[in-house]
């Protein structure tokens, strides 16, 4: 379907009276769905930043009794107080005495095929200083073995970054898109909603191909107003918007 390069002036008298003033526009959130999702961005970063921090924190404090304990630990003779086997890794625990105190520990197993039995001896290095740092003298240090904290932190900071990155995506169409009146050529249903597919003419002579999702259906042949990122007329959507309005 051939479409006109340029912006005549009675097309451009039709475009809502928002659309018509100078660039930058002046936008606000335009429904709860965007204030939701902008209540996900602030947990999602709030929480994810959080865990991140106590994660690093926790790494660097491994790090410095692991090598605490290289320079200046003691060995001693434990013993196994309980082997933990199942889902994960193995792990073991043990006790031992320092300074007439006894002490407790438990460490990932470097072998799931080693048997350990409750009573049998282990060699156990710790910081005399701070007894409470130690580990299997004989075993490299295997810290906690547990994925799932970096997991839970990498999971949060992903969804309050990419709901970011679609609320900021909007917001900048909202405010420097261009308007275009966009051809329908195709609408389907998609689950609550319509997938919309439109082709319009940028003011370059560009003929784009677009899509995005709508609350209501269409016609193929039917005009619908979108506006598209001069610069990147890939970036496109249908006027209104889902999450910003223009402010006049």
């Amino acid at each position: 379907m051939e479409l006109e390069a340029g912006r005549p002036d009675s097309e451009t008298r039709t475009y809502p009276p928002e659309l018509r003033g100078p660039l930058p526009r002046r936008v606000q959130m335009s429904s709860n769905d965007a204030s939701f999702l902008l209540v996900v961005v602030v947990v999602c970063l709030g929480i994810g930043s959080i865990a991140v921090g106590y994660e690093s924190s926790s790494a660097i404090k491994e790090m410095r009794q692991r090598t605490a304990l290289r320079q200046h630990g003691l060995i001693t003779t434990g013993e196994v107080s309980a082997s933990h086997g199942g889902h994960g890794n193995s792990t073991v625990s043990y006790t031992f005495t320092a300074n007439g105190v006894k002490y407790a520990g438990r460490a990932e197993m470097p072998n799931y095929r080693l048997i350990l039995r409750d009573s049998d001896p282990i060699a156990i290095r710790f910081l005399p200083s701070e007894p409470t740092v130690n580990h299997p003298a004989d075993w490299d240090w295997s810290g906690t073995g547990n994925l799932m904290p970096i997991l839970f932190a990498l999971f949060f900071v992903t969804m309050g970054s990419v709901t970011l990155v679609v609320l900021l995506r909007d917001r900048k169409l909202a405010r420097e898109g261009r308007p275009a009146r966009a051809v329908v050529i195709g609408c389907t249903r998609d689950k609550a909603q319509f997938r919309l597919l439109y082709e319009f003419g940028t003011t370059d002579g560009l003929s784009v191909e677009g899509s995005c999702n709508c609350a209501e259906e269409h016609e193929e042949g039917a005009y619908v107003l979108i506006l598209y990122l001069p610069n990147r007329p890939s970036r496109n959507h249908s006027y209104p918007m889902e999450y910003f309005t223009v402010v006049e």
